[in-house]
């Protein structure tokens, strides 16, 4: 996963120190949760602004809000004998907890439209708001798009991929797209494969191998583009996929 500047300059600190403070915040220290988020409050500012592409501020964005929760939930959940250091961690829940936003923003713009398209059909919009309509759809999908780029871009930071590197790694037979998506699908098929997969961030290539008749190595040399076509059909990216279903 990449590491932004402000978050690798955080986790050089001695991961002690911090987790001796989250674990006095875990005991019931309101104090020393509220000391803890102003301490490190640039870096939950830093992730945010990097998610949403624009810089975020305290008193009047929204994504700040939404930021704290997975910030609170990273303090409250985190396990030192589970994981090596905190601020990964917490960058993980805080892109989650803003992807979850995002969608919530979606589904509702998705309804109003809707309410719309029901008027419109009962002759209740005229001319002029119908090419208004249409015009703001136009608009709202653009949007969407980005915001779903966006999101794709975190999940498959998850998985160690780089959005850009998809161009590079994309098979340019369509046949051998077409045999990526059949292997992908017989992943997701297999509920104790994906799980493991979801969990582990990575394929279990001779299993996968067993499982579909394709070598290690054919599995090997595709990996990054399995892994990215894993990811785009386990999610609701609808937009994304219809972008970019020339390259998966």
């Amino acid at each position: 996963m990449r590491i932004f500047p402000f978050q690798k300059a955080v986790t050089t600190e001695k991961e002690t120190t911090v987790i001796d403070e989250i674990v006095q915040i875990q005991k019931g220290d309101e104090n020393k949760r509220n000391e803890f988020i102003d301490k490190y409050k640039n870096f939950i500012l830093s992730v945010t602004s990097r998610f949403r592409g624009k810089y975020i501020e305290i008193e009047n964005d929204e994504e700040y809000s939404v930021a704290l929760i997975g910030f609170n939930k990273a303090i409250d959940s985190f396990d030192a004998a589970k994981n090596d250091a905190f601020f990964p961690f917490a960058t993980l829940l805080i892109k989650r907890a803003l992807i979850d936003y995002v969608r919530k923003i979606k589904r509702n713009e998705e309804i109003q439209f809707s309410q719309l398209a029901v008027d419109h059909e009962k002759g209740e919009v005229n001319v002029e708001e119908h090419i208004a309509r249409q015009s703001l759809q136009q608009q709202t999908d653009q949007v969407n798009l980005a915001q779903e780029i966006t999101i794709f871009k975190v999940l498959l930071e998850e998985f160690s991929i780089c959005f850009d590197e998809l161009v590079k790694v994309c098979p340019k037979h369509i046949a051998t797209r077409k045999k990526v998506t059949k292997i992908v699908k017989t992943v997701l098929h297999d509920e104790l494969l994906k799980s493991e997969v979801l969990k582990k961030k990575r394929l279990p290539i001779a299993r996968i191998s067993s499982m579909t008749n394709v070598s290690k190595k054919t599995l090997e040399r595709h990996r990054k583009y399995i892994m990215a076509t894993f990811v785009l059909l386990d999610s609701d990216l609808y937009y994304i996929r219809e972008y970019i279903r020339d390259i998966l």
